[in-house]
């Protein structure tokens, strides 16, 4: 999908020594825009199941959004209760950008993320 206006979400980050990293990847995050970029080494989905169609066979209709994309929560509690260490910013997928949403409608995918501001 594409945002047809500023979406709200929130992204839990960890604090380092050398400021905030993604909890899952420990990305360092340093600027107030993030793109998602197309990573090189495989995923870890790739690396246990071989493919991601292999995935779908075991989750049945799962799909995975995962290289390119930042993965975000749609409410801040959801965000602090998944990642209780972490610091959560309210952030805004920009008008026009391309992302996904789950089927349970709790995390968003995007291609960008803006921050905003930290609320937890």
């Amino acid at each position: 999908m594409v945002a047809e206006k500023d979406i709200t979400c929130y992204k839990a980050l960890r604090k380092n020594w050398c400021g905030y990293i993604t909890p899952i990847r420990g990305k360092h995050v340093s600027k107030a825009v993030i793109k998602g970029k197309r990573l090189m080494k495989p995923s870890i989905w790739s690396r246990l199941f071989g493919k991601t169609e292999k995935v779908e066979e075991i989750y049945g209709t799962l799909t995975l959004v995962e290289t390119g994309y930042i993965h975000v929560y749609v409410n801040k509690y959801i965000a602090k209760m998944c990642f209780s260490d972490c610091d959560v910013f309210e952030c805004v997928i920009p008008m026009g950008t391309e992302y996904y949403i789950d089927k349970d409608r709790n995390t968003l995918a995007s291609r960008s993320l803006r921050f905003v501001r930290c609320v937890l």
